[in-house]
């Protein structure tokens, strides 16, 4: 049992923190302090040789006078450097985030204080409002002549996602329940308390999916933006054509329709492929302007 840190959570909330960035206010008194130092070396040289080499009266010097050169370069250059800058700015901060938390705000660095003043739109969701915090799926849109229907399409992305319903993200998590309920019974997924990990025992179609035998597994990762299943299913399946091989690939919609377009078995033609691209592109982008997330799941049998 993982808690802490090694959670999935967890882990996220390490990765978060352990992102070092400087904001922007930081980077603007860092280039003050750059710009006013070089400005300050460049008069302490003039200044060092002036007094080294010329005396008050214009005429040149005769002895020893680098040390007391020193002296006066060093005071100037220590006094040109503004060191109070950062503790005046964040003391400023400091007495605009107390007049911020009078109005009930929580500021998590004062930097973001600066930050917030140099936006002009804002955007946010409170959850609650807005959200539920409560994923769900809604009716998929299918391609074209598609032999696939809307609960097939679910049992098969099931495959293609972690079926421990304690341990699992969030979309496997939905995917997995959406497919308990489309056979366990209704008096069991309508109690308010409901153990989704006892309800799936009662489903069907969800102990179906431990008869399927996983022989290869690509986890979701940021390159290729999806995840992709090997499956035989089970030996005892009536269908002798279902007992091929296939594969299951969930993910973003243009990387799935992109790797089904160039199989090298699609049958689509080169006009279909491009009118069925602009349709799955204005489709996202018109559910993303309603505030849906879209996933794409394709299915492929191998015959090897």
């Amino acid at each position: 049992v993982a808690t802490g840190s090694r959670t999935f959570f967890g882990n996220a909330a390490g990765m978060i923190n352990s992102v070092e960035s400087t904001g922007r206010f930081q980077q603007i008194l860092f280039r003050i302090t750059l710009g006013l130092l070089a400005a300050s070396l460049i008069m302490c040289v003039i200044m060092f040789i002036k007094l080294v080499v010329v005396k008050e009266d214009g005429s040149p010097q005769s002895g020893n006078k680098y040390l007391r050169a020193v002296s006066v370069v060093v005071v100037l250059l220590v006094a040109s450097i503004p060191i109070a800058m950062q503790v005046v700015c964040t003391s400023t901060m400091a007495v605009g985030s107390r007049r911020l938390a009078e109005k009930k705000v929580i500021i998590a660095r004062l930097s973001a204080i600066e930050e917030l003043a140099g936006m002009t739109i804002l955007c946010s969701d409170k959850t609650g409002t807005l959200t539920k915090n409560k994923l769900e799926l809604r009716p998929p849109r299918m391609a074209p002549n598609t032999e696939m229907d809307e609960t097939a399409m679910y049992f098969y992305s099931a495959l293609a996602s972690n079926k421990n319903m304690q341990q699992n993200d969030a979309i496997d998590n939905c995917i997995c329940k959406k497919v308990i309920q489309l056979d366990a019974p209704a008096e069991a997924l309508n109690d308010p308390n409901i153990d989704w990990v006892r309800v799936s025992q009662m489903s069907k179609r969800w102990n179906d999916l431990s008869g399927f035998k996983e022989l290869d597994f690509m986890p979701f990762n940021p390159t290729d933006k999806r995840v992709e299943v090997t499956c035989l299913p089970p030996a005892d399946a009536s269908d002798k054509a279902q007992q091929s091989m296939f594969r299951v690939t969930k993910g973003a919609p243009q990387v799935v329709l992109r790797l089904a377009l160039e199989d090298p078995n699609c049958e689509y033609t080169p006009e279909e492929a491009e009118e069925l691209s602009r349709k799955v592109t204005t489709d996202i982008q018109e559910l993303a302007d309603r505030g849906f997330r879209c996933l794409g799941v394709a299915f492929k049998d191998v015959r090897e």
